[in-house]
Formats: structure tokens, C-alpha cells, sequence
């Protein structure tokens, strides 16, 4: 892997990056320019999942609703909520494995 120097795409001439070996992208999907630096580094080594879980923010926590709502409805649980307690869904999920495995 290699980093790219402003303005060059990949096919255009893309350079060697001393320091690390990330492509980043812009929204046109281009590479640019993006040797992390040390600190740089250091603050992306702090993201991590479990980080991202213990804060929960707003978005992660949609996102999550929605999964769970798509997941029952291609189950067939019309009865299903966000609300339905974990308890009842692992109930449901032998007797529902049982019916696709054709036992």
C-alpha cells in the first residue's frame, strides 16, 4: 500500500509515504494525501470498538434499533418490538431454528 500526494489519483502517480501505508479517501472516492502523523496515530489507536459501545451515542443506538426490527421482520415476528424483552427472544429463536431446519 501506498499514500498519495494531493491531487494525484492512483493511476496518475502515487508516491511512497515514509511514515505509513493509508489510502485515504475523498467523497469522490480519490485518493489523497494522508500520512498519519504520530499523533494522529495515537488518536486513531484510541478509537476502538469498545469505546464506540460504552458511549453509545444517539446514531450507533438507531442504528442498532433499526438491525433488530429488520432481523424480526425477516423472522415473520409481526408481533415484535423494541421494546420485547431479550428473555422472549431467545425463546423464540430454537423453536424457529427447529422450523427452518425442517425437524
Amino acid at each position: 500500500m501506498i499514500c498519495v500526494k494531493p491531487g494525484l489519483t492512483r493511476q496518475s502517480g502515487p508516491t511512497a509515504c515514509p511514515r505509513s501505508h493509508h489510502w485515504a479517501w475523498t467523497r469522490a472516492r480519490t485518493p489523497t494525501a494522508s500520512c498519519p502523523t504520530p499523533a494522529t496515530k495515537k488518536t486513531l489507536a484510541e478509537r476502538t470498538l469498545t469505546k464506540l459501545y460504552n458511549q453509545r451515542p444517539a446514531w450507533l443506538n438507531s442504528a442498532h434499533k433499526a438491525l433488530d426490527t429488520a432481523v424480526a421482520q425477516a423472522y415473520g415476528w409481526s408481533d415484535y418490538t423494541a421494546a420485547m424483552p431479550d428473555e422472549d427472544i431467545l425463546k423464540r429463536l430454537p423453536a424457529l431454528n427447529l422450523e427452518r431446519s425442517g425437524s
